[in-house]
């Protein structure tokens, strides 16, 4: 069964995700948690704070230690396959209330820096993201 995602990236790394459809984590034990299939949503923190992509996971995680993200090594890394990269990014303050994972609303940053920029969705989550993304994009 598929699990959901959402990964928090900067503008450089989001360039570079959207150029060579891969991600990278410092935290191989996080990122082994992705499956092939899985989907992921790709959150540009500031000054967007918005989801900007999506994504179907297409290899299991390996270790390639090619400097290739901005600021680190990211030297474990996952391949992507895009499935939708939005006109209209979707702000994330908007739709904050309507977020079962996001329980402190005043301060739904947090839960963004959680795992270590990797979050898993329930499928309820998953779904409210999604249907809004279809109808705006």
């Amino acid at each position: 069964m598929n699990k959901f995602w959402i990964f928090n990236v900067d503008q450089k790394n989001w360039e570079i995700i959207k150029k060579h459809n891969i991600i990278g984590s410092k935290y191989k034990i996080r990122l082994e948690k992705v499956n092939i299939s899985d989907i992921i949503f790709v959150y540009v923190i500031r000054p967007l704070s918005s989801i900007i992509g999506k994504f179907s996971v297409i290899s299991n995680c390996y270790l390639d230690r090619q400097i290739f993200f901005y600021g680190d090594f990211y030297s474990y890394r996952i391949d992507l396959k895009p499935i939708k990269l939005l006109k209209t990014p979707l702000n994330i303050k908007n739709i904050i209330h309507e977020l079962d994972f996001i329980k402190n609303k005043e301060k739904w940053f947090t839960h963004f820096f959680g795992g270590r920029g990797i979050r898993e969705l329930s499928k309820k989550d998953f779904e409210t993201i999604n249907n809004i993304i279809n109808k705006n994009n």
